[in-house]
């Protein structure tokens, strides 16, 4: 079993996902986060939600 580093939940699969347009993985120090199927579907719903404010 897997656990997901965002709300502790054991599970068969996560996901990372680094999409940020600012994100440079091979020049910023950063630690590895993995996500359950239900906290990769919220933060992807909180990134569309910022991205769409930005552009308004």
């Amino acid at each position: 079993m897997l656990k997901c580093d965002f709300c502790g939940t054991e599970t068969e699969r996560v996901v990372r996902v680094a999409l940020d347009s600012d994100y440079d993985r091979l020049s910023v120090q950063h630690s590895k986060r993995y996500a359950c199927p239900e906290c990769s579907e919220k933060k992807e719903k909180e990134r569309k939600d910022l991205s769409e404010s930005k552009n308004n």
